[in-house]
Order: C-alpha cells, then structure tokens, then sequence
C-alpha cells in the first residue's frame, strides 16, 4: 500500500505520480474538495447517510491524489486494489 503522507510532502514523488507540483495540488484541493461535496449534496440516496461500506480514501486530498494517479497512469483497477487496499 502506497504511504500517501511520504508522497505527498515530497514534491519530486508528487510530480512523478500526478504531473503536478506540490503547492499546484494544495491549490487544487479546496476547490475538487467544493466539488466533491455539491456532487455528494446532489445525489438522490437510496441509502441514509452514513450506510453502506465505509470508503477507503478518507480524506480529500487523499480522493484527489487517486483520481489523479489514476488518469496519469491508467492503472488496471487489480493494481489501484493493490497500491490503495
């Protein structure tokens, strides 16, 4: 499982796994974190909140880095299973 803290305080394994620098993701953050929030406040719920499985990737930044990662690499889902858990 990647150490998602280690690369995210080291901008030279940031840039290598996301294309950006580290301040060009904290710059990023609070806006996909606005988005994620207005997308979850729009869905009609078949659950109440709170049910159903808890998520991996708790944090924002967290969330942002594997969207990233993702569309950088394209990574079959066997191997974000993998690096994420």
């Amino acid at each position: 499982m990647l150490n998602l803290e280690k690369i995210l305080k080291q901008d030279r394994q940031i840039r290598a796994t996301t294309w950006l620098t580290r301040q060009a993701f904290e710059a990023l953050l609070p806006s996909f974190e606005e988005a994620y929030q207005q997308t979850l406040a729009k869905k009609r719920r078949w659950r109440a909140a709170g049910g159903g499985r808890k998520a991996t990737l708790r944090s924002g930044a967290d969330k942002l880095f594997f969207i990233l990662l993702y569309c950088k690499c394209y990574p079959t889902f066997d191997l974000m299973s993998v690096l994420f858990g």
